[in-house]
């Protein structure tokens, strides 16, 4: 290559926006292409064809220079593959919030609990979520050992539609269905308390791929479909005997076995308050 002679196209450097090579890499929302043999060469050639003016020290030692940066360029381009996904990462939501509101002191030992709620579906299919109807010392909690005789469905109001089953018996517990990617409020959730109330409470929270009642999908005892909307805020206390839609009763009112297919089983601490608008919650992922 003479004295004064360009470099051919092909050889010319092309920045960031170089289409050398095959394999992308993503750097502060633009792309560059780098292909790192070809590219190297380029540049080396660049160094020898302005070296070619210098004497052989200043050549060696700007060679030597360029080769360096180079090297040096090639191994933090290479790490960032690898570093930009963890410094980008965004937690998601969780999957439940709890947050306590109020209690009522019924009948000793009777207490009853309400509390604000969020239940968000990451899974890529629908499932159901359930909640005790009932905690404290003796209380069965979510177990497929125990049965459901009664189921009533409730239908409160708000901001899109929520659909509630209150299955009753010894193995009692309320549920809904979510969609994928669903996330539903409710407002002034009850659940009872049987005991001495502790300062802080684990509100178990089960979420199913598959739920069975008696044998049946439990979607069958609804007698509607109970999947909830995608995104649902519920205003008004749950459950409400004035939005009750339906009622089901096994046949001979004697309680049948539930299965469930578990997916996650949580449990979400949430500290009591007992003096007024003193609110607490909890959450769990």
């Amino acid at each position: 290559m003479g004295r004064g002679s360009r470099l051919p196209k092909a050889m010319a450097p092309t920045g960031h926006g170089c289409r050398c090579g095959r394999n992308p890499v993503q750097l502060s929302g633009f792309r560059t292409y780098v292909r790192w043999p070809e590219t190297i060469m380029i540049h080396v050639n660049r160094v020898f064809y302005a070296g070619s003016r210098m004497n052989g020290l200043k050549k060696r030692h700007c060679v030597s220079l360029v080769m360096l940066v180079l090297l040096i360029g090639s191994c933090a381009v290479r790490s960032f593959p690898r570093s930009l996904p963890e410094a980008h990462k965004v937690s998601s939501p969780p999957s439940v919030e709890i947050k306590f509101v109020e209690m009522k002191f019924r009948k000793p030992p009777l207490i009853e609990l309400y509390f604000d709620v969020v239940l968000r579906n990451q899974a890529p299919e629908p499932r159901w979520f359930l909640l005790p109807r009932s905690m404290g010392p003796g209380q069965a909690g979510l177990s497929s050992k125990r049965g459901i005789d009664v189921l009533e469905v409730f239908a409160p109001k708000g901001k899109g539609r929520v659909i509630i089953g209150e299955f009753l018996g010894t193995g009692g517990f309320q549920a809904l269905l979510l969609r994928s990617g669903g996330e539903v409020r409710l407002r002034r959730l009850r659940i009872s308390f049987w005991g001495d109330l502790p300062e802080n409470v684990q509100v178990e929270i089960l979420i199913a791929k598959n739920l069975l009642i008696g044998g049946e999908p439990a979607s069958d005892w609804f007698g509607l479909d109970p999947a909830s909307d995608s995104r649902a805020d519920i205003s008004e206390g749950v459950p409400d005997e004035a939005r009750n839609v339906r009622t089901k009763r096994t046949p001979d009112n004697k309680e049948v076995p539930t299965q469930i297919e578990e997916d996650r089983r949580l449990q979400v601490p949430v500290a009591i308050k007992e003096k007024q608008g003193m609110a607490s919650s909890g959450f769990a992922r």
